[in-house]
């Protein structure tokens, strides 16, 4: 059954990268030049060339932003980017995006499997490449997002397993990708106090032993802002880390008296509230409570999140939807109702990309 899963979510995902990037390649006059020049890709590839160190970055800066503003992009996805560099620095985005996603899917498909071991989860594929619309055009360009949500999702895996180092290896990892990985800090602690203080089936030291090496998560951001200090000790760096968390506000839901310029399609911002809260309830009433609380800390920083692109910051979550909502997930009636939908996504991804195009 495995062998028979994997083979669909290979065969899904060649197909679904062909028909993309064949669009482009085939039809669009431009070729690959508007996905390269998608937001934020060209910054990362400044950053990978560059480290953040002002006098490269400088020399790298295509996309004419101030020095400090590439410290909003952390260091690992970069990174890969400049191992491929032989293949050329934009391609290498591209592409080290596309092997992330892929991993991506496997990596979910087994903790989906971990969690629900008896569902036959047949063409589990058509949801993980098409949903959400924004994860769909988000994974076909030069972006950090498949790295993240490869990290996340096998730092899940391994937390279910109570493999304890190895959840917190992956997801350093993750932190080293994105700030906003802190937030799974947070969930992590909400774990360890039900732990604690709730189930109390362990000796209070013995639980926090096990527990001590997630404090390689906010060592590591706390590392990488020292190391931005370093690069900018006039701290220009800390007001581009605000905006590289989104502008947090109170009270809650702030994001719908703040934006003014995109009031009338803040009804979206409605869905994405109601799909990732409803995934936080069901996760906790199927007492999936490890899960359950590491969603938790992932959705309270949102609701006080003032950001246009609610939803690219919200996919840190995705990997959970699937986990809340498998049912629907393996649904065939679903599925069906996403490939017919297909040309939608489809074309509102190429709309994005070709229209969110960095300076």
């Amino acid at each position: 059954m495995i062998k028979s899963d994997l083979k669909k979510i290979i065969l899904g995902f060649l197909i679904s990268t062909i028909l993309f990037f064949g669009y482009y390649l085939i039809f669009d006059p431009f070729k690959f030049q508007l996905i390269y020049q998608s937001w934020d890709t060209p910054s990362y590839v400044v950053v990978a060339k560059s480290f953040h160190i002002p006098a490269l970055v400088e020399i790298a800066n295509t996309v004419r932003l101030p020095t400090a503003y590439f410290t909003a992009h952390f260091p690992l996805y970069p990174f890969f980017i400049r191992l491929f560099s032989f293949i050329g620095y934009f391609r290498s985005a591209v592409v080290i995006s596309q092997i992330f996603t892929f991993l991506y899917f496997v990596s979910l498909y087994f903790l989906v499997r971990n969690i629900y071991p008896k569902v036959r989860l047949g063409f589990f594929i058509i949801p993980l490449i098409l949903f959400t619309p924004r994860w769909f055009s988000v994974s076909h360009i030069g972006s950090p997002e498949p790295t993240l949500l490869f990290f996340i999702t096998l730092s899940l895996l391994f937390l279910r397993k109570e493999k304890y180092g190895f959840s917190a290896i992956m997801a350093t990892l993750a932190q080293l990708t994105k700030a906003y990985a802190i937030f799974l800090f947070v969930g992590l602690i909400f774990y360890f106090i039900y732990r604690a203080f709730v189930v109390k089936k362990e000796n209070f030291l013995q639980l926090a032993k096990k527990f001590s090496p997630f404090l390689f998560i906010p060592l590591t951001l706390l590392s990488i802002y020292a190391y931005f200090y370093y690069l900018y000790p006039d701290l220009s760096f800390l007001f581009i880390q605000q905006k590289n968390l989104g502008y947090f506000a109170f009270p809650p839901f702030s994001i719908f008296d703040s934006i003014k310029s995109n009031v009338i399609w803040q009804e979206g911002f409605i869905y994405t509230f109601v799909v990732y809260l409803g995934t936080t309830i069901v996760l906790f009433r199927k007492k999936l409570y490890d899960i359950a609380f590491v969603t938790l800390g992932l959705f309270l920083p949102l609701i006080f999140l003032v950001h246009e692109d609610l939803s690219r910051h919200a996919l840190i979550m995705l990997p959970l939807i699937f986990i809340a909502f498998e049912e629907i997930m393996i649904n065939k009636y679903f599925q069906l109702c996403l490939m017919l939908l297909y040309p939608a996504i489809f074309l509102y991804s190429v709309t994005f990309i070709n229209y969110n195009i960095s300076p």
